[in-house]
């Protein structure tokens, strides 16, 4: 994989139709605005449209035909924007804001719902849990993360038919997972 075209830190990415989207970040001169796509099949990187507002620390998601980029934050200035990215227009639109500005969140994607958890806001890690259901351009409160966490990781997952999302800080064990019809929790290990 040749270097990304806009070198730069604490960006946020996804794939969608087979190629990996690298959206913002932060570069010495603060937060960018681009989004970049690499085509594993040619080994090429390709500038796309750029956002409508730069952003760093934000979350990325793809979900049906559309790449989200979530909150994130200018400086250390968190903002409740949310972008969407049509690849075949390459264009972008803003959809339902976060309820309150967000960063250093995770993103997932489970049952035609985007999640985010944990993070930061007003200064402080958070537990919130929010899903951003496309069809109504909202976002739902969920059951909230037991622990303060930012810098983890989320995906969704499916358990003895139990399905789930599972948080975690990146390096640690064990992990939560909460079965997103029951808001049944419980341990792997």
């Amino acid at each position: 994989m040749g270097p990304l075209p806009t070198p730069r830190a604490s960006a946020a990415g996804a794939v969608l139709a087979g190629k990996i989207y690298v959206a913002g970040g932060i570069t010495n001169h603060g937060a960018v605005n681009a989004l970049e796509c690499y085509h594993p099949f040619t080994d090429v990187w390709s500038k796309c449209a750029p956002m409508l507002e730069p952003c760093a620390y934000a979350a990325c998601a793809s979900l049906g035909d559309y790449l989200y980029v979530m909150g994130g934050a200018l400086k250390l200035d968190p903002i409740a924007t949310v972008q969407r990215y049509h690849p075949r227009t390459n264009s972008w639109c803003r959809v339902a804001s976060l309820p309150f500005p967000w960063f250093c969140m995770t993103a997932c994607v489970h049952n035609s719902r985007i999640y985010l958890t944990g993070g930061a806001s007003e200064g402080r890690t958070i537990t919130d849990v929010r899903s951003y259901d496309p069809a109504r351009d909202e976002w739902r409160l969920e059951p909230p993360l037991p622990v303060h966490v930012s810098g983890h990781s989320c995906v969704s997952l499916t358990v003895q038919h139990d399905v789930g999302v599972a948080l975690a800080p990146a390096t640690q064990l064990p992990v939560e997972m909460m079965n997103v019809n029951t808001q049944r929790k419980c341990i792997i290990q």
